[in-house]
């Protein structure tokens, strides 16, 4: 009788050591596919900061090159406000000088006809 349960008893032993077994190797491919898992979101993650910067650049530079343009703009404005200016003050000089020498002109008569007068 003893050698019946004994050997039952061995019968069970393995079955039990063959479900640990297979336990262990479905909490190992377990671990492995959340192992997998955790590489797969860290190389994604990665992916994604490469994408975010790369779409930083993309849009520094559309906004570097829309900036220059308004700059080139601005700086042609200025440049031909600045150059009308000047020709403003150009035609207001010679104005200035042709109204002086017109007064200039002026006092010149004024003072012949008052010697002429005398």
């Amino acid at each position: 009788m003893f050698a019946a349960e004994r050997e039952d008893f061995y019968q069970r032993l393995k079955e039990q050591e063959y479900r640990v077994e297979r336990l262990v190797l479905e909490v190992t491919n377990k671990e492995e596919e959340l192992k997998d898992l955790e590489e797969a979101k860290v190389r994604m993650q990665k992916s994604h900061r490469d994408e975010m910067e790369e779409l930083r650049e993309y849009t520094n530079k559309k906004f570097q090159s829309a900036i220059d343009d308004q700059k080139a703009i601005y700086d042609n404005d200025i440049a031909n406000l600045e150059r009308g200016l000047d020709e403003q003050r150009a035609r207001n000089m010679d104005l200035e000088n042709r109204v002086l020498a017109l007064l200039k002109e002026i006092d010149r008569l004024e003072k012949e006809s008052r010697k002429r007068t005398k």
